[in-house]
């Protein structure tokens, strides 16, 4: 009570003046208050901001020594790939220099021998151009010296076509030789003289008489195509008391069928051809076929007896085998009778002598024409 009492003032005065002080000193404190906060809230502002940048620093850092980690590594392995590439460029190089002294010394070898294969080659037509000039010198007839021996070869063939009796193949032979002769422009009496022979036996080639063998064979051998496809006739056979009315009895048309394999005939007037087997129809047609060709050989040949002959076996082979009323039979036998009536004897005329004459006049020729020595030396060089 007495502190209080002591406490309040004497007067209104000073109590107005202690309420002033009082209120400036709450004010000032609350403004201290304030400051001390707003301080204290920037200080962890800055501290925050400190520790934010610490951290960005760290991250920053940590970054760049990653960074700087992998470029230091892949600077080591491009380094180790660039002195893997230059030891593959010095081997390159080393291996090319060394093939190019390789080229270069095959090329200095290259040369050299290009050099004597010139010199050679100089050497060598030099030797040829004088022998060409020798076989000029010894044999001016030499480009027409295979006329003749061509002539010899064609005089030869022609002889063996006329003793094949081959007028037209002969004549065509002798006419060729005849042209080679005039080609090679001799005019000594002597190639005059083959020349009128030669002449004179074509004149008589043209007047023998022949047969277009070749289109006989052909016909024989359309005949033989024809025969081939012919049917064999299938004989059926009638006693005198046997009839071929639907009225038959049973005992009669088994014995009408049975007649056509077993025949039994003691009243028998004309010549009865066996029943062919299959086998028997092809041994028939196999004779066919062998008389026919014997008949073209007969006609190549100049046999008239064996031609005559073999197309009469063909024809009577075809009446007693094959239905000679048919249309196609008929026609067959007409074409050989036509064929038989041909005549294929060829009288070929005897030209040895003219032959002979032609042949000395090419041996001369080619003994005259041909160089007896020649004087070769291409290969002394």
């Amino acid at each position: 009570m007495n502190k209080q009492t002591d406490s309040q003032p004497t007067n209104p005065v000073e109590a107005n003046d202690r309420k002033m002080d009082n209120a400036s000193t709450t004010k000032n404190t609350t403004s201290l208050s304030a400051i001390a906060n707003k301080s204290t809230i920037i200080t962890g502002a800055a501290l925050v901001i400190a520790i934010l940048s610490c951290a960005g620093s760290t991250y920053t850092y940590w970054q760049q020594h990653s960074q700087n980690t992998y470029l230091i590594e892949q600077n080591k392995q491009l380094t180790s790939t660039l002195e893997a590439q230059q030891q593959i460029v010095q081997q390159f190089t080393s291996n090319t220099k060394n093939q190019e002294n390789a080229l270069n010394n095959q090329f200095d070898s290259t040369r050299t021998k290009l050099s004597t294969l010139e010199s050679q080659t100089q050497k060598l037509q030099a030797s040829q151009e004088t022998v060409l000039n020798q076989i000029a010198k010894m044999n001016t007839n030499a480009n027409q010296t295979w006329m003749l021996f061509e002539s010899k070869q064609l005089l030869k063939q022609a002889f063996f076509r006329l003793r094949a009796s081959d007028i037209k193949g002969a004549s065509k032979l002798l006419e060729d030789v005849n042209e080679t002769i005039k080609q090679r422009g001799d005019l000594s009496q002597a190639a005059n003289k083959v020349n009128q022979r030669i002449e004179e036996a074509l004149l008589k080639l043209q007047q023998a008489e022949q047969t277009d063998i070749a289109s006989l064979y052909s016909q024989l051998a359309a005949i033989q195509t024809q025969i081939a496809a012919l049917p064999v006739k299938e004989p059926r056979f009638y006693g005198a008391n046997q009839s071929t009315e639907a009225s038959e009895g049973r005992w009669q048309k088994l014995s009408n069928k049975l007649s056509n394999y077993v025949r039994i005939d003691f009243n028998a007037n004309n010549k009865t051809a066996p029943i062919l087997t299959s086998q028997g129809i092809g041994q028939l047609k196999m004779t066919l076929d062998l008389s026919i060709e014997k008949a073209q050989w007969a006609a190549i040949s100049g046999q008239p007896s064996i031609y005559q002959n073999e197309l009469n076996r063909v024809t009577e082979f075809l009446n007693q085998y094959f239905d000679a009323n048919s249309t196609q039979v008929k026609a067959i036998i007409a074409k050989i009778n036509t064929l038989k009536n041909e005549t294929i004897i060829i009288e070929v005329p005897d030209l040895t002598d003219t032959l002979k004459a032609i042949n000395s006049y090419l041996d001369s020729e080619i003994a005259t024409s041909t160089p007896k020595t020649v004087n070769n030396n291409v290969g002394d060089n």
